[in-house]
């Protein structure tokens, strides 16, 4: 072995040698999850340190033509991971290629990222074809505090017996069509919502924004034309 590469196993070594929480944390940088499983390869050291990981982000894009395959990642992912290890962040993006019967996958993931005291979700994929009920846990989750969805057949509907986001401060949402904007009913509810972003697509019905801790307000236009409001 040269030089250079004796240096650079030794360095590798050193990594190596970090306990599990920092390597989780370095893991946690990585943009997607499918990065993260990869680093089994590294050495028997790494095989177990991604199931720790508290960042959950999936994108179909990485499994061009195979989405099947790309939902059964998911579901391995989460079957596999640390249960006792929380759920900081949980990005789907699923694209167009979302059936109606994967919303009962999709229901479960969402629902096990709640359990998992879940800070941000992010969500993205559309349909057209079927509704998609948000899960009732999301609503009364005291630990999210950021919310992003992208899509045209999520509904929202909560319960009645409490309040909708309690933790709540960043809704980040795009506008299809009566379904999405029902989120924006919800704003007055949310005690600590200070950071709303809506996005126009296609929407050109009137909506009515009211939020008691409102700080900023960002609308997207279709021409990418940002307007922005401070309270």
């Amino acid at each position: 072995m040269d030089l250079e590469g004796k240096l650079e196993a030794e360095a590798e070594d050193r990594i190596s040698e970090l306990p599990d929480a920092i390597l989780c944390h370095i893991l946690s940088f990585l943009p997607t999850t499918l990065y993260a499983v990869r680093t089994t390869i590294l050495s028997t050291r790494w095989k177990n340190v991604w199931t720790s990981v508290p960042n959950l982000v999936f994108e179909d894009r990485e499994f061009p033509g195979r989405f099947e395959a790309f939902m059964m990642f998911v579901d391995c992912v989460f079957s596999l991971r640390n249960n006792s290890s929380n759920i900081l962040k949980f990005r789907f993006l699923g694209g167009s290629n979302v059936e109606k019967e994967d919303i009962s996958r999709i229901d479960r993931w969402i629902c096990t990222a709640v359990r998992g005291n879940v800070v941000e979700l992010d969500l993205q994929f559309y349909s057209g074809t079927f509704e998609f009920k948000m899960p009732q846990s999301v609503f009364i989750c005291k630990t999210l505090v950021t919310l992003r969805v992208e899509s045209d057949c999520i509904s929202y509907a909560p319960p009645s017996t409490s309040g909708p986001f309690p933790s709540l401060k960043l809704l980040d949402f795009t506008a299809f069509n009566d379904y999405t904007t029902s989120l924006v009913k919800l704003c007055p509810f949310c005690p600590v919502l200070e950071d709303l972003v809506i996005g126009i697509n296609g929407y050109d019905k009137n909506v009515r924004i009211s939020a008691p801790e409102l700080k900023t307000l960002r609308i997207h236009s279709p021409w990418d034309e940002v307007i922005e409001f401070f309270y």
